[in-house]
């Protein structure tokens, strides 16, 4: 009798150490653990003699039907409460079900030297553009006029002298229109003509002046002519002086007649005068 329950013992033992070996191999092909310390009961047990079950075996035998399904239910839990995953401890070779044994913190960075900014070059003064002439536009290009006229028509001009013209562009239907004009003179050596239309006599001659838009122009005729000769003095002749006479002194001009008073006579002799006219005067008291 004795023999039969230790054989029944034995059986039922190697049952349980059957299915956990089924388990940890399991545990090992999933998570590549076979060959480190994870490669042991002690996973989800408390002692390598599979005795009790730890932190991380209880939530393994509860999770699910199959060993897989279970450790994958279970991978983002923190069985041990160290405040690693469970995966995060298997993937270090650390304990999920032993809160002792964690992962190692991550190193810290050594501390880097604040930065030191580099010395700035002392501003230099920013050259400053040449102002650029504003771009003006292209005028815009008038309609040929029907027909164009200058005024006058006609001019007569004195050597020297200046003379402005007029032109006037006109429509098809006889109406004032805006058109820019070229002013010429046929003939240069007797005056030219400014762009204003102001001609300037030069020498006499005769000029057609003509003032153009397109093909269409309008003319004067300018007649140039010398000037007056100024009028000179007539020299008056000196009688020629005969050797031994008196100078000649010339006569006046006759002007208005005029009564030049009698000359007064003197006596010859005044003394007797004087004597004569004492006897006149007792004759006469007589």
């Amino acid at each position: 009798m004795a023999l039969l329950v230790a054989t029944m013992l034995f059986l039922a033992a190697a049952g349980e150490a059957s299915a956990e070996s089924s388990y940890l191999n399991t545990f090992n092909s999933r998570y590549g653990t076979s060959g480190t310390k994870l490669n042991t009961c002690t996973v989800c047990h408390q002692s390598s003699s599979g005795s009790g079950f730890n932190a991380f075996g209880s939530d393994v035998r509860s999770a699910g039907s199959s060993v897989s399904q279970a450790l994958s239910a279970i991978e983002s839990r923190d069985s041990d409460g160290d405040g690693f995953t469970n995966l995060a401890e298997i993937t270090a070779r650390t304990f999920p079900g032993q809160a002792g044994d964690r992962p190692a913190p991550a190193p810290q960075p050594a501390p880097q030297p604040a930065p030191q900014p580099a010395p700035q070059p002392a501003p230099q003064p920013v050259p400053q553009p040449m102002p650029q002439p504003m771009p003006q536009p292209a005028p815009q290009p008038y309609p040929a006029p029907a027909r164009i006229s200058v005024s006058p028509a006609s001019a007569s001009l004195l050597v020297g002298t200046t003379q402005l013209f007029i032109a006037a562009a006109f429509d098809l239907n006889n109406q004032p229109m805006n058109a820019g004009f070229a002013w010429t003179s046929s003939n240069p050596a007797a005056g030219y003509v400014g762009p204003n239309g102001v001609f300037t006599a030069l020498a006499p001659g005769t000029v057609i002046l003509a003032a153009s838009s397109g093909a269409v122009s309008g003319t004067a005729v300018i007649t140039v002519m010398a000037p007056a000769p100024r009028p000179y003095p007539i020299p008056i002749p000196t009688p020629a002086l005969v050797p031994g006479s008196a100078a000649l002194t010339p006569t006046p001009a006759p002007g208005p007649a005029t009564l030049a008073p009698a000359p007064a006579t003197t006596p010859a002799h005044p003394r007797r005068a004087g004597n004569h006219d004492r006897r006149r005067e007792s004759r006469d008291r007589k």
